[in-house]
């Protein structure tokens, strides 16, 4: 996907933060849904190699810009950014935001037209329940909120579906987690990740899903033609535990979600006992129940930057730290 480089009449500038392709996809979706709100705007900057994606950045000196700006996933408020394009005299947007938010992106239908999952690679049928697996640097806990799941919720969950397990992804480091996980399922059939795009075209052609704790998962799933999709609350996925990201999808009956009590990362050698805590503590929750618990807690938003040299302080202060 390319763009006209003609002057346009304002700018959304996509600044990616740092992040995996699953990151990455969701900012560009978020930029697509402002996109929508401002279509005399230009996107900009918008490079994502594995989808063929290339929009080149848009070279403009804006009589007015306006930068949000977060360290941690934020829903944007569309309302207000196009009340202050029209107040203001905005014309360049410049978004530098982690999206892990639902209220950020643009209709499934039209997301998944965008990411067509490689023609030539087979899912699997109504008689499997694929589980995609994250198990590289998040066994070394490299992130407090991106756990791996529990050897005995797959357990859970594959005896309630009925169905024969197929697990998918990063399964090819020897680690104590991984071990216990193939000794659990000794019938079942381990595919080691043959890539990003693969996996994501596998798991979105597949009938039945789990997902892992991770936003490639998670986006592979949300824009999947699955029947059913378990979502584990764990981790950054658990909108009680870290209210920065909500990926619970309203009204999609596909989803079926498992809420875990608060729990984070640690290294490879503690997973069994961490595990053991909390061990039978998760159960199915309905979205509803959910939305109600959340809704004291304020909707965390990015902060916005209004000229230069504001961005240059906060930089600035940055280095201090």
């Amino acid at each position: 996907m390319t763009q006209s480089s003609a002057t346009p009449n304002g700018v959304i500038d996509v600044d990616f933060a740092p992040g995996n392709l699953g990151n990455k996809m969701l900012q560009y979706l978020a930029a697509l849904s402002l996109h929508e709100r401002l279509p005399h705007f230009s996107l900009s900057n918008i490079r994502i190699g594995e989808w063929e994606i290339d929009i080149p950045r848009v070279p403009q000196r804006p009589r007015r810009r306006l930068r949000y700006v977060s360290e941690k996933s934020v829903a944007l408020d569309f309302d207000d950014i196009v009340d202050r394009v029209s107040r203001r005299g905005v014309d360049r947007i410049e978004l530098e935001i982690y999206s892990s938010h639902v209220a950020n992106l643009p209709p499934v239908e039209r997301a998944r037209a965008l990411f067509p999952p490689l023609p030539e690679v087979q899912g699997y049928g109504p008689d499997v329940l694929l589980v995609n697996v994250r198990a590289s640097e998040i066994l070394q806990a490299v992130h407090p909120e991106y756990t791996v799941l529990p050897v005995a919720f797959y357990r859970d969950v594959v005896a309630r579906s009925g169905l024969r397990p197929v697990f998918l992804g990063q399964l090819g480091e020897d680690s104590h987690y991984l071990r216990s996980l193939r000794a659990a399922f000794p019938q079942a059939e381990f595919v080691a990740s043959r890539g990003a795009l693969h996996d994501f075209s596998v798991l979105a052609k597949s009938r039945h899903l789990v997902m892992a704790v991770s936003t490639f998962s998670w986006l592979a799933g949300w824009l999947s033609t699955a029947d059913s999709i378990v979502m584990p609350l764990s981790g950054f996925m658990n909108p009680l535990q870290y209210p920065h990201v909500d990926l619970m999808p309203r009204g999609d009956a596909r989803f079926t979600y498992y809420l875990f009590p608060e729990n984070h990362a640690v290294v490879d050698a503690e997973i069994e006992a961490a595990h053991r805590r909390i061990e039978g503590q998760w159960r199915e929750v309905s979205y509803d129940e959910i939305a109600a618990r959340r809704s004291t807690v304020p909707p965390v938003r990015p902060q916005s930057l209004l000229n230069k040299a504001h961005r240059r302080v906060r930089r600035l202060l940055h280095r201090l730290h």
